[in-house]
């Protein structure tokens, strides 16, 4: 065995450990959020798109809980707009 850890080294194992966390961290973020995000993301900018050109990643949807209650945040980049 000493030969395996010598050619695959003990760095990928950990490299591959600490992705392996990443992962699992970031389905269980994923698993927290209701599934009509999409749908609701695409119908916002939709609708958007009828008055202004707008691209997609102008317009961000995202929920998170909050102190016991459910915020659904919702963040537009206008075009032309000027920061004030």
């Amino acid at each position: 065995m000493k030969w395996m850890n010598a050619l695959l080294g003990k760095r990928s194992a950990s490299t591959a450990t600490d992705r392996l966390k990443i992962v699992i961290a970031q389905e269980r973020s994923a698993r927290n959020k209701p599934d009509f995000l999409p749908l609701l993301h695409k119908e916002i900018l939709a609708v958007i798109e009828k008055y202004m050109n707008i691209s997609s990643d102008m317009v961000q949807v995202d929920f998170e809980n909050q102190d016991n209650r459910a915020v659904l945040n919702l963040n537009i980049n206008l075009p032309g707009v000027a920061d004030s």
